[in-house]
Formats: structure tokens, C-alpha cells, sequence
């Protein structure tokens, strides 16, 4: 038998971004992010680098935004996906 998905999640099985896999090519771009990064930060100084550390937060922070608006999306339409499945 076929264990209940809402049981997965629960009992945090599946459903956390913990959990999630990543590509091979994430990793990839991630090492391209963080290389160039460390350039970036050793040449610069003073208000360069506090400018540099405000704006690579303000994305990070608005990635994350945009990471919770597809999850909550998603979730959303897979809900309605199997409501409209059970009423058939």
C-alpha cells in the first residue's frame, strides 16, 4: 500500500527544503558565486565592501521571498489540482 503523502510530510519525510536534492549544476554555479565573490571582497575597501555586503543581503534576502512566493504558489495549485480530481 501506498504511504499517505500527508503522513510524509508530518512526519517530515518529504516537504522540507532540507530534504530537497539539488542538481549537479547548482553546485556548479554555487562554486562560479562563491569564487567570485571572494575576488569581489578582497579588492574591495571601506564603503565599497559595507555597500557590497548590504546589497548581496538584499538579494539573498529577496531570493528567499521569491523561494517562499513559488512554494506557497505551488502548494496552492496542487491543493486545488487534487480537490478538482476528487470531485470528478
Amino acid at each position: 500500500m501506498k504511504k499517505s503523502v500527508i503522513k510524509q510530510m508530518l512526519n517530515g519525510e518529504r516537504g522540507h527544503c532540507e530534504l530537497i536534492k539539488n542538481s549537479e549544476k547548482y553546485y556548479e554555479l554555487l562554486g562560479e558565486v562563491i569564487k567570485n565573490d571572494d575576488i569581489l571582497r578582497k579588492k574591495l575597501t571601506g564603503e565599497f565592501l559595507i555597500l557590497y555586503d548590504k546589497f548581496k543581503d538584499a538579494i539573498e534576502h529577496a531570493h528567499c521571498e521569491e523561494i517562499d512566493a513559488y512554494y506557497i504558489e505551488g502548494f496552492k495549485f496542487g491543493f486545488l489540482f487534487g480537490l478538482e480530481i476528487a470531485e470528478e
